[in-house]
């Protein structure tokens, strides 16, 4: 199993809108939806603003089919305003027991 996490920081102090909640559960659904994604998984303090975002995948192949995807979904999020979302970092070597 691979992950990919990203970091996220936003505006300290500022709850989520519905439509930014909306926004992250249909990239969510979206996201594991893809061929090989297992899990994945959103963590927000809206205290500090920090957030991440853990993709599960079974494979490298399925990581890399993933890519467009992830892009495409961190750059709308940049644009709803969501703060900045860093590219990813790859953990190659993962436990994880769903």
């Amino acid at each position: 199993m691979i992950a990919q996490v990203h970091t996220g920081k936003g505006t300290p102090g500022a709850v989520p809108s519905d439509e930014q909640r909306k926004f992250v559960e249909d990239a969510l659904a979206q996201g594991r939806a893809q061929d090989g994604c297992e899990a994945t998984i959103s963590l927000a303090d809206p205290k500090t603003g920090e957030a991440l975002v853990i993709n599960l995948f079974r494979d490298e192949a399925a990581l890399e089919a993933f890519q467009a995807y992830s892009k495409q979904k961190i750059a709308e999020a940049e644009e709803m305003g969501g703060g900045e979302v860093s590219p990813g970092r790859i953990y190659s070597d993962v436990i994880a027991l769903l």
